[in-house]
């Protein structure tokens, strides 16, 4: 009788000691974030009521470009940057090309946060008449983790 005890309770301590195991496994590596919204890059004309002239992660890359016109007839344009759905700890970019495919520049969004945001930026864009600018997008997708790159977004015509 003591014996079958005693083989009961190693058995339970046992039983007891795999399931402190398994309960004290290490910590899996944490996954990649997920966004509420699927990726987009925009550029804010709200305050010429046209509103946010977006491009999504699942538009072509070489899609359709957004026309914009310069604002002012002194050669500037002002362009507002911003991003959803984006990789937390990600900075989206838009690369800026002359008519002919010159590389001019990058103009750099903010850093995507935990809530994969990249909040609103503004540059100035100058211009001589009929010049025109060729803006392309760059980013990283918050759920898919996919990188878009060169992606057409708008032009500046002066």
């Amino acid at each position: 009788m003591i014996r079958f005890v005693l083989v009961r309770v190693l058995t339970l301590v046992l039983a007891m000691g795999t399931a402190g195991a398994v309960a004290f496994a290490p910590a899996q590596p944490a996954l990649a974030a997920t966004c509420r919204t699927a990726a987009m890059v925009y550029e804010d004309e709200s305050n010429i009521g046209q509103g946010l002239l977006v491009k999504t992660e699942t538009d072509p890359v070489n899609g359709p470009f957004y026309a914009l016109g310069a604002s002012a007839s002194d050669g500037v344009r002002f362009v507002t940057l911003g991003g959803n759905g984006l990789r937390p700890g990600t900075r989206p970019t838009w690369d800026v090309y002359s008519s002919n495919g010159q590389f001019i520049g990058t103009l750099d969004g903010h850093t995507a946060g935990s809530n994969c945001v990249s909040n609103e930026l503004s540059y100035q864009i100058f211009g001589s008449a009929f010049d025109v600018y060729v803006i392309k997008a760059n980013y990283v997708t918050g759920n898919s983790n996919k990188q878009i790159s060169q992606q057409n977004h708008f032009t500046v015509r002066f």
